[in-house]
């Protein structure tokens, strides 16, 4: 086995992939020169909740190979690592493994994103069937600039980062929706505390009307969230889709919680300037909900309760 080992022995890493999740990147690489930074590129997306699947290296022919072609063209995105010497095999031998892989994710019209290790990464006489990976739109890979060329590949990539995960992939779809339902359950705990200081007086009972607010959204949304859930299992929709799957640990503490902030923030400033209104209530609600959906994704204040659930379920 000339170039040995990737992450595993060539049997059992494929061995241990059938029936395993399905990826939607897959990393090619050659052992020498391309190993680490392989390595690092999967850490860093799968960090950020993309599902990664890292492939062998001129491993010779077996079972494994059948295995290794339908990963290819399962995955959505496919990322070369073109580092000194990349191509020299697949110009000198024509059964290559890598040259297979390239070959074969041009051929399903995958998202090909080649990262540019090597300072001439495409020499000439490249072969035909794999000719097109000098046409693609890759990234430069600078090592001390390694987490900002990470993230130019990562914004390449059609697939996304799992669950809240994707607030810090540069997609404006999942914020847009978080900053929506922040804006709105803001709005009903700001209103419903504006309208409670009518009656109940200053800090009257605040425990009670945010407890309302919390049981209200336990009301409204646990039955969307099992109704998205039910048509994602019976209709095949990717649960990413709709938001439910690995949202639902996100759901049920960013929400409630930011009830609880927003109700505090209304309270609080209704005190500051003497007024109590419902509709001024549920403006400053929605003001605080968009305020800390900004917080949150700015500073990534969604990772430890990201974290705290993986610890939960291990």
């Amino acid at each position: 086995m000339s170039d040995g080992i990737r992450s595993l022995n060539a049997k059992q890493n494929m061995g241990n992939s059938r029936g395993a999740e399905h990826c939607d990147v897959l990393i090619s690489y050659r052992r020498k020169g391309g190993a680490e930074v392989a390595r690092y590129v999967a850490d860093y997306l799968r960090g950020r909740g993309y599902s990664v699947f890292l492939d062998v290296d001129a491993l010779g022919s077996g079972n494994w190979s059948k295995e290794l072609e339908q990963r290819i063209s399962e995955c959505r995105d496919f990322i070369p690592v073109i580092s000194e010497g990349f191509f020299d095999r697949c110009i000198a031998e024509e059964g290559d493994v890598v040259r297979r892989e390239l070959a074969i994710a041009l051929e399903h019209r995958k998202n090909v994103v080649p990262l540019l290790v090597a300072d001439q990464p495409f020499p000439a006489g490249l072969p035909q069937d794999i000719s097109g990976v000098a046409f693609c739109n890759g990234v430069r890979y600078v090592h001390d600039f390694g987490p900002g060329s990470l993230a130019k590949l990562a914004r390449l990539l059609t697939s996304h980062a799992g669950g809240v995960e994707r607030l810090d992939s540069g997609e404006a779809y999942p914020r847009v929706i978080v900053a929506i339902l922040a804006m709105y359950y803001g709005g009903y705990a700001g209103a419903s505390s504006g309208e409670s200081l009518l009656f109940m007086g200053p800090f009257g009972d605040m425990t009670q009307f945010t407890t309302t607010a919390i049981l209200t959204f336990l009301k409204e949304m646990v039955p969307v969230i099992l109704l998205l859930t039910f048509l994602s299992y019976s209709r095949k929709i990717p649960g990413e889709r709709l938001f439910v799957g690995a949202w639902i640990p996100f759901w049920a503490i960013f929400l409630p919680l930011l009830m609880v902030v927003c109700s505090v923030i209304v309270v609080f400033c209704f005190h500051l300037i003497n007024l109590e209104s419902y509709f001024a209530g549920g403006v400053l609600g929605q003001l605080a909900g968009l305020g800390l959906t900004v917080a949150l994704i700015k500073y990534r204040a969604w990772a430890p309760l990201a974290m705290a659930f993986r610890a939960l379920l291990r």
